[in-house]
């Protein structure tokens, strides 16, 4: 997925971000809020044209990123407040206008055995951005879960690298 401008600004400034993985390629929704407590906030002209479409169930506003589909059929991880987040304004900060991103999610990468006999397991997602020669790997979201609905990699994707640039 090949960035531009308003991709770079989205990534920025959004206030939660869902990275997804379907059979189509990688998806990434950027969500920014425009009520909050009942406030609308004001948005720039920039931010309305990087935030272009009205979120269906939300008061936020979105932009989608890449070609995938959000069907529930692969690796997804979400995040809420993004830019309270210890890592994620930095990766932000480094992205770039032509900078080609992409999601590589890694069911068990964190599994002990341990986490194994307790039914847990410890699933990564990692951005891979490359940027002309150069390749950049940040740790995106980490997940300890049970396998079940909450866990980031599931079903066929179980215990392998799932990339998609």
């Amino acid at each position: 997925m090949i960035l531009d401008k308003d991709d770079v600004r989205a990534l920025r400034k959004a206030d939660s971000i869902s990275f997804v993985m379907s059979d189509d390629g990688a998806l990434v929704l950027c969500f920014l809020e425009d009520a909050w407590a009942g406030e609308i906030k004001t948005l720039s002209v920039a931010d309305q044209k990087a935030f272009p479409k009205r979120a269906d169930v939300t008061s936020a506003r979105v932009r989608e990123i890449g070609p995938g589909k959000h069907d529930g059929s692969g690796p997804m991880a979400y995040r809420n407040s993004i830019q309270y987040s210890q890592t994620w304004p930095t990766i932000a900060a480094s992205l770039r206008t032509g900078d080609d991103i992409g999601l590589l999610f890694m069911g068990d990468h964190l599994t002990t055995p341990a986490m194994k006999k307790a039914g847990l397991h410890g699933d990564v997602l990692f951005i891979v951005v490359t940027r002309g020669k150069k390749q950049y790997t940040y740790q995106v979201l980490s997940s300890i879960n049970p396998d079940n609905s909450n866990r980031m990699v599931k079903d066929r994707y179980d215990k392998v690298s799932v990339w998609d640039k």
